[in-house]
């Protein structure tokens, strides 16, 4: 088994074999995987997908904002918005969910995932931790929380998980 594949090639392989969920949708994905970039690019021709991009720091996406205040720069309503491995890094996590919510058209959702521990609650630690790539918290149980506390119900989509990773 080849264990040095990127977390965008994981994420590439469930979004192939959930086309379904994703076609004539339109989509706002924040710090996007350079895999998943190309690969929604690519299907925006062929499955009637509008696919945007965005993040503060990296140049190549369609909007240069911070996730906190994202809602006020964009003007577009999204079906879905795509966030992965991003949420850690957020000191005002709650405030970035809440600006994501405002971007959502009825009935949208938000695909998203974050390194977590699911014996453990989270845990905060307030300024970045070089020890922990920049993370300023580790997420626990009580991750799905935080979006619950804005109104948004939640759903555990644990397929990736239920694979081998020889199927990759």
């Amino acid at each position: 088994i080849d264990w040095n594949f990127e977390r965008g090639d994981t994420l590439k392989y469930y979004y192939q074999s959930h086309l379904d969920k994703f076609k004539g949708k339109k989509i706002l994905h924040f710090a996007p995987e350079q895999e998943l970039i190309d690969f929604f690019r690519n299907l925006s021709r062929d499955q009637g997908i509008y696919y945007r991009t965005a993040d503060a720091f990296l140049k190549n996406v369609d909007h240069r904002v911070d996730i906190c205040h994202a809602s006020s720069s964009i003007p577009e309503k999204f079906d879905i918005i795509i966030i992965h491995r991003v949420l850690e890094h957020i000191v005002d996590d709650k405030a970035a969910v809440s600006n994501l919510r405002q971007l959502l058209r009825p009935g949208g959702f938000i695909h998203h995932s974050v390194p977590m521990s699911c014996s453990n609650d989270t845990i905060n630690w307030d300024i970045p931790d070089d020890s922990h790539e920049g993370h300023v918290r580790q997420y626990g149980r009580d991750y799905v929380q935080l979006f619950e506390s804005i109104g948004l119900s939640t759903k555990v989509d644990d397929w990736l998980l239920s694979r081998s990773r020889d199927e990759y």
